[in-house]
């Protein structure tokens, strides 16, 4: 998602909300994203999209700065017209997938430009309802299955409309936009570690209740790699792919400070997010890593 620069208006008529898509619908072929769904308002826009190719950074910033291009020349405008870089949550449950999509198809609802969202002509929910064309690149099946059928999709929308519903449990609406430009969408987040906790080492043998020795713990039981292998350098392109893993593992599962996370696995800070950004880049390409990163995120269980 992203907002206009000082939330000034983006899509000023149709022309530009059809440009807009145009360009979205380059991102499966061009980029090996799948779509899910969009929703464009005035000044701003929401896309649910699946990145299959580690390419979300170049398409985000293909379709915000080739329409910005399109926009200036149309007005003869000169300057920023979004905010800053897109903003961008990843989703790691099914119900706040599912729940994503409703919420998406009523932003024009709840900013009260229409009455439902059937009227609503830049979303696609009149593709998912057959209210209008559904275009070859907008993957409506998935989410679709997760709702059972249409039926069940429009009564979970008109429940949200008129407060029946408030989507699950924990999920915040306001977290989407607020806190850092990207992160996780998740049911019970765990806080941080504070800078007093005791952070054991690799290889100190010892089990501890913990979460950051809970966290080895699991790495070491489905990588079946001893802990100091987590520490060795590697030189070549595929480098210590364990360790990759473990960063990625222990900022994400463990909660861990990128300061601690370095202290453990002997990496600069800078380091830590580099091989966890590393390691969900690969995993895309590396059958090995996504075995791996995929039976971690089965155990990964919110307190």
């Amino acid at each position: 998602m992203n907002r206009g620069a000082r939330k000034a208006a983006i899509f000023m008529d149709d022309a530009c909300c059809g440009r807009f898509v145009e360009l979205l619908s380059e991102f499966p072929v061009r980029f090996g994203l799948a779509i899910h769904g969009f929703t464009l308002m005035p000044n701003h826009y929401h896309l649910m999209l699946e990145s299959r190719s580690a390419r979300l950074s170049a398409a985000m910033s293909y379709l915000q700065s080739r329409y910005s291009q399109w926009l200036n020349q149309r007005y003869e405008w000169d300057g920023p017209l979004f905010r800053g870089r897109f903003r961008n949550r990843v989703v790691l449950y099914s119900e706040y997938w599912r729940h994503l999509l409703a919420y998406i198809h009523l932003n024009p609802v709840r900013a009260h430009l229409r009455k439902s969202p059937d009227k609503a002509e830049w979303t696609s929910h009149t593709a998912y309802v057959g209210l209008g064309p559904r275009p070859s690149w907008l993957c409506c099946e998935e989410l679709m299955d997760l709702y059972g059928d249409l039926e069940v999709y429009q009564a979970y929308l008109r429940d949200l409309q008129y407060g029946r519903s408030v989507g699950p449990e924990e999920y915040d609406p306001d977290g989407i936009w607020g806190g850092p430009t990207s992160g996780f969408v998740r049911a019970r987040p765990r806080p941080a570690l504070g800078e007093d906790a005791r952070i054991p080492t690799w290889g100190e043998g010892e089990r501890h209740t913990d979460p950051v020795e809970a966290a080895q713990q699991e790495l070491e039981d489905t990588l079946q790699v001893p802990r100091d292998a987590f520490i060795q350098s590697v030189i070549g392109r595929k480098g210590n792919r364990a360790r990759w893993v473990a960063a990625w593992w222990l900022t994400w599962a463990g909660r861990v400070p990128n300061k601690r996370v370095a202290e453990i696995l002997g990496i600069s800070r800078s380091g830590v997010s580099q091989q966890a950004r590393k390691a969900r880049e690969m995993r895309q390409e590396d059958e090995q890593m996504d075995a791996w990163m995929t039976a971690l995120e089965g155990r990964y269980r919110p307190e």
